[in-house]
């Protein structure tokens, strides 16, 4: 746990903040299973070290995030369409990663 993690009044995460911990490897779907989150931050801190793969489409379950900051890392593919789920959304940042493809339609209704 970082000490920029927060939790509810119930003990459950809302702000998922692992930037600046020289993270590698992939974006586990798993991370769908913290339901409440309503910040995830992954940025890249480091020049060796990074997130690889594509964003999982599992991100989209999660109906309460406002941000989403994956920056500067080494992910790739397309945004997943149910990236367009995440009505409350309020702060997206892919910059910095080798991602391809339009932007999937369903984002364009997001508020």
């Amino acid at each position: 746990r970082s000490s920029q993690d927060q939790c509810d009044g119930n003990g459950k995460y809302i702000r998922l903040s692992l930037g600046l911990n020289d993270l590698w490897g992939t974006i586990p779907s798993e991370v769908a299973l913290l339901k409440n989150l309503l910040e995830i931050d992954f940025s890249k801190s480091s020049s060796t070290a990074s997130l690889s793969s594509s964003i999982p489409s599992e991100i989209g379950l999660l109906e309460d995030l406002r941000i989403l900051i994956l920056r500067g890392n080494d992910l790739s593919g397309t945004l997943a369409s149910e990236v367009g789920n995440l009505a409350n959304l309020d702060s997206l940042d892919l910059s910095g990663n080798h991602l391809s493809g339009a932007l999937p339609s369903e984002i364009g209704g997001m508020t």
